[in-house]
């Protein structure tokens, strides 16, 4: 009776996780492969080039960045974990990096030389130091109310699924003008 009652308890997806920080190649792919095939890499600081370039491994790992970015297929199996196998992989990349973070990384051979740099949207501001102030004004509560309704929008988006019910890419495009 008790086997009888337990086939009957329904199986509870876990929650969808959003953001991923500290991360390895092979841990974004399982990530990825539990939320739909979507997750955000977002960082204050640039390790996750450390793990590209095989923090643990010593060799670099780029196949699921690559991927990601395009949200072409990809199929994973290592000895330790079960296969992963994703149809179209979204992975978006924020990362708070230092200048010299980011130099680094310019120069490391196999990042231009397989195009994981032209990927990404690098912005530079000025620096700070020296004439911010350490007390911010408070966000008045009409700007939060529209980010956060911004951000909720985005999130209901719908995701696209093919005849598989796999999911899609949606694309954006870009007009001459924002270009």
């Amino acid at each position: 009776e008790i086997e009888n009652l337990e086939s009957q308890i329904p199986v509870v997806p876990p929650l969808p996780q959003l953001t991923c920080d500290d991360a390895t190649p092979e841990s974004i792919c399982h990530l990825l492969s539990c939320n739909d095939e979507r997750i955000t890499l977002s960082s204050a600081e640039p390790e996750f080039f450390d793990m590209m370039m095989g923090r643990y491994s010593k060799t670099p790992n780029l196949g699921i960045y690559l991927k990601g970015h395009e949200g072409d297929s990809h199929k994973e199996n290592r000895k330790s974990g079960r296969p992963v196998s994703l149809s179209a992989p979204l992975l978006t990349i924020v990362v708070m990096a230092q200048p010299e973070a980011i130099e680094e990384a310019g120069s490391q051979r196999v990042l231009k030389g397989r195009g994981l740099l032209a990927r990404f949207l690098f912005v530079l501001p000025p620096s700070p130091v020296g004439y911010r102030d350490c007390v911010s004004r408070p966000i008045p509560p009409a700007i939060e109310q529209r980010y956060e309704d911004c951000l909720r929008s985005m999130l209901a988006v719908p995701i696209l699924k093919d005849e598989f019910d796999r999911p899609q890419p949606r694309l954006i495009r870009i007009s001459q003008g924002a270009a």
